[in-house]
């Protein structure tokens, strides 16, 4: 993960709060732990119905002190 750059997760449309890992649950509430996307578009790529899902943007700013 870069610093300071912004990317997309998956979450669900049904389920606020709880959003895409590519994992056996399929789901976190974790939003370091969800999978990254670099683009909304990448994020809905392989998904038959992308209405079941919410495309977040995520934007860290990492400082250090």
């Amino acid at each position: 993960m870069n610093a300071n750059n912004d990317f997309y997760i998956l979450e669900y449309a049904s389920h606020p709060g709880v959003y895409y890992i590519d994992n056996q649950f399929g789901m976190t509430n974790d939003v370091l732990s969800a999978e990254h996307y670099t683009s909304p578009e990448e994020a809905l790529k392989y998904w038959e119905n992308p209405s079941v899902w919410k495309v977040c943007k995520v934007h860290l700013d990492i400082k250090y002190v």
